[in-house]
């Protein structure tokens, strides 16, 4: 048991280690270790995201009207549009009324925060138009949504 112990250990440093010393998209869920590089301040709700370096490149959409940002992952193909994540602003009504109808496609909706009687939700994509390189970086890239989104503030 002490042995196995051991191994786990030393396979941790090591990963915290390399993990510290890579400049592209990490291999590994990020965590506390993402290196943060901007801030995005929606223009509507004035929530602001702390993002990581590899998401300087996401194109970020905003629709004021449905109160919904979403980000885009920067495919070199510019035919291949696919969201990282999108956050939707909704009163407390608007998110009652979701739940209440309790369909399937609920499980793609996850509050963020809620805020002055709004409410923050992530919308998690279904569809995958992505292959190959790029959809291991967009599958990297993903794994920091729930740390992306954890930090959200006002």
């Amino acid at each position: 048991m002490r042995k196995w112990m051991m191994f786990v250990m030393a396979g941790v440093i090591a990963l915290s280690v390399t993990g510290c010393q890579e400049k592209g998209p990490s291999n590994e869920p990020q965590g506390e270790r993402l290196m943060l590089d901007k801030e995005y301040t929606n223009s509507f709700d004035s929530y602001k995201l702390d993002l990581p370096q590899d998401w300087a490149r996401v194109e970020i959409l905003e629709d004021e009207e449905e109160r919904t940002t979403v980000f885009i992952f920067p495919s070199e193909d510019p035919t291949k549009q696919q969201a990282l994540m999108t956050i939707i602003g909704m009163s407390a009504a608007e998110w009652d009324a979701i739940k209440a109808e309790g369909k399937p496609s609920l499980t793609q909706f996850k509050e963020i925060k809620e805020h002055e009687g709004s409410y923050y939700i992530l919308l998690t994509p279904l569809d995958q138009v992505l292959e190959g390189e790029e959809l291991e970086r967009y599958e990297q890239m993903v794994k920091q949504v729930p740390v992306i989104v954890a930090g959200m503030h006002f």
